[in-house]
C-alpha cells in the first residue's frame, strides 16, 4: 500500500503488508484529498481521483515528453481514455499549481489533449 504525507518517506513491513509512506510537500499534500467518515466516528483521508492519478504521475520517473505521457497513461496505466472528459479539471489545474513541476504541468495538457 503507499499513501502520501508531508513528513518523513518511511516504509513500514508487517504481517498483513508492507506500507509505503511517500514525503510530499504540505503545499502539495492538502488539494484533492477528502475527509471521509467511518464507523464509530473515525475518519479517513482518500485521494480524489483527479489527485490519485497526478500523485502517480508525480512519482513516475522517465516522463520526459507527452509522448511518454501517453503511452505511460494508455499502456502502462491502461486508462480507458472515453473516461478522461469525466475529470474535474478545475481540480487537476488545482494540484498542477501546487505540484508546481513542469512534468506535471505536461501531464496536465496530456490529459487535456485527450479529453479533446
Amino acid at each position: 500500500m503507499s499513501s502520501l504525507t508531508f513528513k518523513k518517506t518511511k516504509r513500514y513491513r508487517t504481517p498483513i503488508g508492507d506500507f509505503l509512506y511517500r514525503s510530499v510537500p504540505l503545499s502539495y499534500y492538502l488539494h484533492g484529498v477528502e475527509l471521509k467518515a467511518a464507523n464509530a466516528g473515525y475518519f479517513y483521508l482518500i485521494a480524489s481521483p483527479e489527485k490519485a492519478l497526478i500523485d502517480t504521475l508525480y512519482f513516475t520517473t522517465g516522463l520526459r515528453s507527452m509522448r511518454d505521457v501517453r503511452i505511460f497513461l494508455m499502456e502502462d496505466l491502461r486508462i480507458d481514455e472515453s473516461s478522461l472528459p469525466d475529470l474535474d479539471f478545475s481540480l487537476l489545474d488545482e494540484i498542477t499549481e501546487a505540484a508546481d513541476t513542469l512534468k506535471i504541468a505536461m501531464c496536465r495538457r496530456a490529459l487535456e489533449s485527450f479529453s479533446g
